[in-house]
């Protein structure tokens, strides 16, 4: 038997918010600064990318943090998610999908991580729209899925690949034409988690704002309690 109980998001999603911000304030550092080190400096090559670029303490520096940052970042957004989850019984939805452990759980599941959790953060999105509330708590199911959602995945999904083929192209790039080639896919690289951030930060906002107005409409048509 699910507890219906309704738990605020606000907190989490300013959490998530402001983490998915710096995200995108560190990735466009780092595609200027990039470009920067790509700049045509005294004693450089004629394409402007040195055999030991100048900035490289900066670029390190730069990456470490977009590390740091996205790890916590995407501790906050799994927590957000879990209490999103959570909180669809007390909105009226039922005969859910998943769980909230396992909302979480999926992500962590190789094959499954690729598709369950764009579906559960469908299942939130869907149950948490505020124009549609019914007894039967099964309405939610036929509303339509967000573009917000599929373009959010799609982008993580890419940038995720980008990623790892920028990773390894400047693992393996020794010459100046390949450490240009390495800094073109960083910047696009860095491009992509820019998107994919602020992509982030307005489906978190927005379902929260979702449920909030959800769960007020909800109150207003159950009355106030006995001996308020």
């Amino acid at each position: 038997m699910q507890r219906l109980v309704y738990t605020s998001c606000q907190l989490r999603s300013r959490a998530v918010v402001a983490l998915a911000a710096i995200a995108v304030v560190l990735a466009v550092v780092g595609i200027v600064s990039t470009l920067l080190q790509q700049a045509d400096l005294p004693g450089a090559p004629v394409n402007g990318c040195p055999a030991h670029p100048p900035g490289e303490w900066r670029q390190s520096v730069i990456a470490q943090a977009q590390i740091v940052v996205g790890l916590i970042l995407l501790a906050a957004f799994l927590l957000w998610i879990y209490q999103a989850h959570a909180n669809l019984p007390a909105l009226g939805a039922k005969y859910l999908k998943y769980s909230p452990p396992w909302a979480v759980g999926w992500f962590f599941i190789p094959i499954f991580n690729l598709f369950r959790p764009v579906q559960v953060i469908e299942e939130i999105w869907k149950a948490s729209d505020p124009d549609v509330i019914d007894k039967d708590g099964l309405a939610w199911v036929g509303t339509p899925m967000s573009a917000l959602v599929v373009v959010w995945w799609i982008l993580f999904l890419v940038g995720m690949v980008w990623w790892r083929i920028a990773l390894h192209y400047a693992a393996e790039a020794t010459t100046s034409s390949a450490l240009c080639n390495a800094d073109f896919l960083s910047m696009i690289d860095d491009a992509l988690t820019a998107v994919s951030a602020a992509m982030t930060l307005a489906l978190v906002w927005m379902t929260t704002r979702r449920q909030e107005e959800k769960y007020a409409r909800l109150q207003e048509m159950r009355g106030p309690r006995p001996g308020h």
